[in-house]
């Protein structure tokens, strides 16, 4: 696949007790969206920020995935 038609990836927020997702970055490479997905920060369970945490109590919980655009 040349530059010009390497497939982009997007951030998707998913709640797990709410039917709603939400793009929450859009125009990643395939090896940034697996590592922002890698990072701990990004799943309520894991989280331990104060943001994450407040995200949490306010959303229920959540995970970002990943998806082709």
């Amino acid at each position: 696949m040349t530059l010009a038609t390497e497939r982009t990836c997007k951030i998707v927020r998913v709640y797990i007790k709410r039917p709603v997702t939400r793009v929450i970055e859009r125009g990643l490479s395939h090896d940034r969206a697996i590592r922002h997905c890698c990072d701990p920060e990004t799943c309520s369970y894991t989280a331990r920020s104060a943001r994450a945490k407040a995200h949490t109590r306010q959303h229920g919980a959540w995970y970002d995935g990943w998806d082709w655009e």
